[in-house]
């Protein structure tokens, strides 16, 4: 049975064509005017967090993560479709690092919140400021969203990245130029990281996740059983999620058995210079079942 034909991301051929091949594509805002109105949005709400890396949804304050979700959405929601075909977003937030050490982020791949067989989700990731290698800039493993395509959702799930961040933050990371009046648009299951800030002021980005205009949002939770159970959720739950929390959402089905593949950088390097593509799915095969 061949697989179902995915859903195309951008209108562009030629950015459809590179997103496709690298995970991600860097595009001009044709309006820089909302960089100001959404730093005035960051500078008139206080998220309570004052060190390290967060998004906003990291925050425990349903007003605040309500008031800066709808403002994004209200300043610069319409902007991701001049370039993608009909997404819409579900949620905005800002990513900020705030100066020292803590602000490390750790390699990972953000949560699968759509069917991926047919759909891509995407992150809308607009610097407010200039991005420098020392104060927090967007690390990329290119082409990874190829190879490890596996659920990803709340609290703590297992990955096959476990065991190897050092490997991939010390090889196969490159530093993406992304600046002020540039966003990024990236496939959720690309590899990425983000270094410490070092500099003596906050690295803020406006952020949003987006999705297929038709599709349904979902959310994936690891419960204490080891079961992962499916949630279809609404365009605002970002604003009253609580990470940890399980979802008082209709729960669609459960995934028992779920086994996550494993891999040691000897696999991972074979794996990620092959010109094959599918070789991750032979490899998943012998590991996964439902």
């Amino acid at each position: 049975m061949m697989p179902p034909i995915k859903r195309r991301v951008f209108k562009n051929d030629e950015h459809q064509q590179r997103f496709e091949a690298d995970g991600y594509i860097i595009l001009p805002i044709p309006d820089t005017q909302v960089i100001e109105e959404l730093l005035q949005l960051y500078y008139t709400t206080n998220s309570g967090i004052h060190e390290g890396f967060y998004a906003s949804l990291y925050s425990n304050n349903t007003t605040y993560k309500t008031t800066v979700d709808e403002g994004v959405r209200n300043i610069c929601g319409q902007l991701p479709n001049l370039y993608l075909d009909s997404y819409r977003p579900l949620g905005g937030t800002f990513l900020v690092k705030q100066s020292g050490e803590t602000s490390n982020l750790t390699v990972h791949q953000d949560w699968t919140i759509v069917d991926e067989t047919i759909y891509t989700s995407v992150n809308f990731w607009l610097p407010l400021m200039d991005i420098t290698s020392n104060n927090g800039p967007f690390m990329a493993m290119k082409g990874s969203h190829l190879l490890f395509d596996v659920l990803r959702g709340s609290p703590h799930f297992p990955s096959p990245l476990d065991g190897l961040r050092d490997t991939i933050n010390k090889n196969y990371l490159t530093e993406l130029k992304v600046q002020k009046g540039e966003v990024l648009f990236h496939d959720h299951r690309l590899v990425h990281a983000s270094p410490p800030n070092l500099t003596n002021k906050p690295r803020i980005v406006a952020g949003m996740l987006l999705i297929p205009h038709e599709a349904q949002a979902l959310h994936h939770y690891y419960n204490s059983n080891h079961i992962i159970e499916v949630f279809e959720i609404d365009d605002h739950f970002y604003s009253h999620f609580n990470i940890g929390s399980r979802p008082n959402y209709p729960k669609i089905k459960e995934i028992e058995n779920y086994v996550f593949p494993t891999l040691n950088p000897v696999q991972l390097k074979n794996l990620y210079h092959t010109t094959k593509p599918s070789l991750w799915q032979r490899l998943k095969s012998k590991f996964v079942k439902f």
